[in-house]
């Protein structure tokens, strides 16, 4: 099986247990349209995270221990910091992207082919 063929199927799955989680949000609690927090001062202190997280990734980059949480929380605090809803977006699109690279991951450590692979989100 090539390499792009297995990325695939591991993609595959995991977007589809993303799509049951969010149809069992949308039953439990309908359709979700909160505010986004956009005020100064939160952006502010998010801003600072983000920078906390990425400095924090660069250290263990160059000690050869970069690890999932701090590349998802680096990427979480940049998208609270955005104040403008496209640049949001973006950034949220980074963090699930972030998120499903680590379920593929924890899928391929833990899974004997990409076939055998369940759907394992709980009800």
């Amino acid at each position: 099986m090539s390499a792009v063929w297995e990325h695939w199927q591991y993609l595959e799955v995991a977007l589809q247990d993303v799509g049951d989680e969010r149809e069992r949000q949308e039953e439990r609690w309908g359709q979700q349209n909160h505010e986004s927090s956009y005020s100064a001062s939160n952006r502010l202190r998010y801003r600072g995270e983000a920078q906390r997280w990425r400095e924090i990734n660069d250290a263990r980059i160059k000690e050869g221990r970069l690890t999932w949480d701090g590349i998802l929380l680096e990427e979480v605090f940049e998208a609270l910091a955005e104040g403008d809803d496209a640049l949001r977006r973006a950034e949220l699109i980074q963090v699930a992207a972030v998120a499903v690279a680590e379920i593929e991951a924890i899928d391929r450590r833990n899974a004997p082919a990409p076939s055998d692979l369940p759907s394992v989100v709980a009800a």
